[in-house]
């Protein structure tokens, strides 16, 4: 059995891009997906506002910011920590 991999989803409400990025991520197994609307703080608006959709691995911290295939989720998925 696979470990879940826990992904951070950096977004915000009434965003195209973002409900794309979304239907990208759900097609993968194995992970647990917090959704994080950037709207509610202003550090992450800072942070986000002009990357969103992000996807951040929450064990390495490691990110990819829109526009990311399937192949780049995967990779994220994939990477092991050192």
């Amino acid at each position: 059995m696979q470990k879940l991999i826990e992904l951070n989803f950096y977004h915000t409400k009434h965003c195209h891009l973002c409900e794309l990025a979304e239907n990208l991520i759900k097609q993968h197994k194995n992970i647990k997906l917090n959704l994080i609307d950037i709207a509610d703080d202003n550090k992450l608006l800072n942070l986000y506002g002009v990357r969103i959709p992000v996807l951040q691995r929450t064990d390495l911290l490691n990110e990819i910011d829109w526009p990311f295939t399937q192949e780049q989720i995967l990779l994220l998925i994939q990477k092991s920590s050192l």
